[in-house]
């Protein structure tokens, strides 16, 4: 399919997709299963390290494919410019980490603005991560986790290519990455209130580092001194209970 283009032409329509449910279906079974379909396919490249947005998808009722090969990385980029019929016009794979915002996010209510401004340069200042990561509020449908890290699509493949080709040049170059914190969750609601009465003291930090490291826990491996820190913090704040 990815090497010969009037092949493809021939079976794309026929192509069958596992799903993390272990089914399999046509892009077109895809769009139809998904009620919240919007030229958007969600797929997992590792579905024991991504397991907790899987089960938030789960809950919506959206089916999540299993892109977990190398070449799969070519592959959906010749589906998405590949011409297709009116429904799958323009489709685009995104991965379950970076599309929690498009099926769980609800709006923000404008009157909690403020609090929401104070948390984010709390964020800021306790993280330090520099100008490539952002971090913004947003108010998901599901309250299980406090925070998650979002990466673009784009720039998650540029660096599976720059792999997959072994060029190490990717290595050197910045990540634009983005914490969203989950103003549904009980913990970043309570953090939130904290630091709206003016308690930025060293429990809030902590706690602040401590969602920081459950969200980097759910994209992907931990190295040693990320690991050894998130025990750390927490072994200190269960004694706290």
């Amino acid at each position: 399919c990815v090497r010969d283009q009037k092949f493809f032409e021939k079976v794309k329509n026929s192509v069958l997709y596992k799903t993390t449910a272990g089914k399999y279906m046509t892009l077109a079974e895809y769009a139809a299963a998904n009620e919240h379909f919007d030229k958007k396919v969600y797929y997992t490249d590792d579905k024991k390290q991504q397991a907790a947005y899987i089960a938030m998808f789960d809950k919506q009722n959206v089916p999540i494919l299993e892109l977990d090969k190398l070449l799969d990385i070519q592959f959906v980029g010749a589906v998405e410019h590949a011409e297709q019929d009116e429904t799958l016009k323009d489709v685009k794979f995104v991965r379950v980490d970076s599309g929690v915002s498009d099926i769980l996010k609800e709006e923000n209510s404008e009157e909690n603005k403020e609090n929401n401004e104070k948390l984010v340069k709390f964020f800021e200042k306790t993280l330090n991560k520099g100008e490539h990561f952002q971090i913004a509020c947003e108010t998901l449908k599901d309250a299980t986790v406090p925070a998650f890290l979002g990466l673009s699509e784009e720039s998650r493949r540029f660096a599976d290519m720059m792999k997959m080709y072994g060029n190490g040049m990717s290595a050197g170059l910045p990540q634009e990455l983005t914490l969203s914190l989950n103003l549904s969750n009980p913990l970043m609601q309570k953090l939130e209130k904290r630091i709206a009465d003016g308690n930025e003291d060293e429990l809030a930090e902590k706690l602040a580092k401590q969602v920081y490291m459950l969200a980097l826990v759910a994209q992907r491996p931990l190295e040693a001194d990320e690991l050894s820190e998130f025990l750390a913090l927490s072994s200190e704040l269960y004694t706290r209970l």
